[in-house]
């Protein structure tokens, strides 16, 4: 007998047992619990078949339209953490009141993408809408379905590069969406390997429009979208100048990708040292003209990118010889020097000046050995590392006197190893976390200026010998598919216990975070505390889980839409400190230039490297920058306000 499948729609002889295209069986069951059911019927016209995608802010399904008879996908606005279903419901509901504000902004910006997208509906290269609207407390965008896989999926499934040629072909399909975008003044913003899309036929689809924003507005604040390796160095700037040239480089990074089968650096880190090899050095059948092109996509300055689609579209086609990056440079210094000979004079008397107050203020001369802890989880050290040795380039950038060498040693042996060093091996600023000190130089100077920049500073230190740069925050991890409404009215450890097991569940509580709770509820946190709260957590075992920030990473990666995030309601602040450093008794010299290089930790730039971009589970260190974290992870918005309350001692 012929049926129709509910997860794909196509049609197959009942005989096989199982859909022969999709592979789906009575038994498969639903990809996730947080889903709509197949068979759901929306808007009395489109049936939910499976998943295609679950993401952070949505999850999109293949549907059946029963009007027209055809398969479409539907995209269900669904942000992670802040909105939850209860298994086999249809409505979307609050894991938190609080949040309403959050989730309302969140579902316009998301129906604004399908009103960005359907002004292109008539462009072949970009994904048509066909539908918009409002049901079951969210919102739905019907497109068309497209038959084929992402360029991402493409070089991953082939597993080598593709050639030049069909990369060209690509590049000219991407190309012709963006010029139809850029006429508007529309910008994508997402341009990536998994944002476009390769159809069976052939044709080029760019999708995913979430991102999309106008190019000039009064209002200039744009909020952070950035895919690392593919986003520009300006995307990462909340106020800042995008343009064209915005979408120019994620397209060329995604080129770069496709031609060589390796993500490009990350822009930030290039900003410091350029090390990205062109991809004919990584791929040597690419062309050059192609390789040039690409590189030049990628400038780090946006005044040497191309500027327009037309302008990289034709050097790209070789209807216009490209000029390389060193040579754009050449050009416009060269234009720029036309016009110094009348300001010399200008410029002599300020040097002059600037000479005089630079003798008050010099900076030493210094080779600074910096020592770091190690702490055995691959993914977290390189993570550790790569800000680390970003940080050590922009202080030898901003110091050209200081030089800094970084060492990691494995935590288990890092005492042992800091006291057997020989003392020309010594390390000069060194990761002093549960260390026992000795020969360290006080830093209440350095203390003082932090808390006057802002710096969380209430928690105490070792007399002064510690300098610490991110906060470990106390943060409760609810399962909201038994405790819907989340623990934010209840005040007491007593009360938080109580709900946990009315709601048919239990109360874990991270051995790691005990102490930050005992600050606030007492002592009788402690006999509840356990090395496994976490995975227990994770394994649906218990209702809550009284953890911290060291946790969020893990448990948003592994629980998506299935738990959300409140903060202790005692009335009082709480926190401790991730990493603290000190810096050792040496000469004077040195020692000034350590302390120079250690407050270098606490500025922005720092600041969103160690606990921003490399999502340690710290948060930054100061209040300034927390606000910037709490924008890239909106879940954690509240903890500034949690932050302000008395501290608990």
């Amino acid at each position: 007998m012929i049926t129709r499948c509910p997860s794909c729609f196509r049609e197959y002889d009942t005989e096989y047992g199982m859909c022969p295209h999709c592979g789906f069986s009575v038994e498969s069951g639903q990809a996730e619990s947080c889903c709509l059911l197949m068979g759901t019927e929306i808007n009395d016209r489109y049936v939910i078949g499976g998943m295609l995608g679950l993401g952070g802010f949505g999850i999109t399904y293949r549907a059946w339209d029963k009007k027209l008879e055809t398969v479409v996908a539907v995209k269900e606005y669904f942000p992670t953490g802040m909105v939850n279903r209860m298994p086999g419901d249809t409505e979307v509901m609050l894991v938190a009141s609080k949040r309403q504000r959050e989730v309302q902004y969140g579902k316009e910006r998301f129906l604004d993408e399908a009103r960005n997208l359907a002004y292109f509906n008539t462009h072949p290269n970009i994904v048509n809408v066909s539908d918009y609207f409002e049901a079951n407390h969210t919102a739905y965008i019907v497109m068309e379905y497209l038959d084929g896989k992402t360029l991402g999926k493409t070089v991953r499934d082939q597993g080598r590069p593709l050639p030049p040629e069909q990369c060209c072909d690509i590049a000219h399909g991407v190309c012709e969406a963006l010029r139809a975008l850029h006429a508007k003044n529309v910008l994508h913003r997402d341009v990536s390997p998994d944002n476009i899309f390769i159809c069976k036929n052939g044709t080029v689809k760019l999708i995913d429009f979430g991102a999309a924003r106008f190019a000039e507005s009064k209002d200039t604040r744009l909020t952070i979208v950035v895919k690392p390796g593919f986003a520009p160095p300006e995307q990462y700037d909340r106020i800042n100048r995008q343009g064209p040239w915005t979408d120019i480089y994620a397209l060329g990074g995604t080129l770069y990708y496709a031609l060589t089968g390796h993500r490009p650096l990350e822009s930030t880190n290039r900003k410091i040292q350029d090390e990205l090899l062109e991809p004919s050095a990584v791929n040597p059948n690419i062309p050059e003209n192609i390789s040039t092109v690409v590189t030049r996509a990628m400038a780090i300055d946006p005044q040497y990118r191309y500027q327009s689609v037309d302008e990289f579209e034709k050097a790209l086609l070789r209807e216009k010889m490209p000029v390389s990056v060193g040579k754009a440079k050449k050009r416009k210094k060269t234009k720029r020097l036309m016009g110094i000979g009348a300001a010399v004079t200008v410029v002599i008397a300020l040097f002059a000046a600037a000479g005089l107050i630079w003798q008050n203020r010099q900076i030493p001369t210094a080779n600074l050995n910096f020592w770091y802890m190690l702490s055995g989880n691959p993914d977290l050290d390189s993570g550790k590392e790569t800000a680390l040795q970003t940080i050590a380039g922009r202080v030898e950038e901003e110091y050209k006197t200081i030089t800094v060498s970084l060492k990691g040693v494995d935590s288990a042996h890092y005492q042992e190893t800091l006291e057997r060093a020989e003392s020309d091996e010594k390390p000069d600023i060194y990761e002093s976390t549960g260390l026992v000190l000795s020969d360290t130089i006080d830093l209440r100077n350095a203390l003082d200026r932090l808390r006057a920049d802002g710096g969380f500073m209430d928690a105490g230190l070792q007399n002064g010998l510690q300098y610490p740069t991110g906060l470990i925050a106390p943060v409760i991890y609810v399962n909201t598919s038994l405790i819907a409404d989340g623990l934010e009215n209840f005040q007491t450890y007593e009360a938080i216990k109580s709900a946990c097991v009315t709601a048919g569940g239990s109360l874990a509580v991270s051995q790691g975070a005990a102490e930050l709770y005992k600050s606030l509820y007492g002592d009788e946190v402690m006999a509840d505390a356990s090395s496994a709260a976490q995975e227990e957590f994770l394994q649906g075992k218990t209702a809550a889980l009284l953890g911290s920030s060291m946790d969020y990473q893990r448990i948003k990666d592994e629980l998506p839409g299935l738990y959300s995030i409140h903060f202790p309601n005692s009335g009082y602040a709480a926190y401790g400190y991730d990493s603290v450093w000190s810096v050792k008794d040496t000469d004077l010299k040195t020692e000034r230039a350590a302390i120079l290089a250690l407050e270098y930790l606490a500025n922005d730039a720092a600041q969103d490297y160690l606990h921003i971009r490399q999502q340690n589970g710290a948060v930054p260190i100061t209040r300034e920058m927390l606000s910037e974290y709490e924008a890239v992870y909106p879940e954690m918005s509240e903890l500034s306000a949690f932050l302000a309350l008395p501290f608990a001692e």
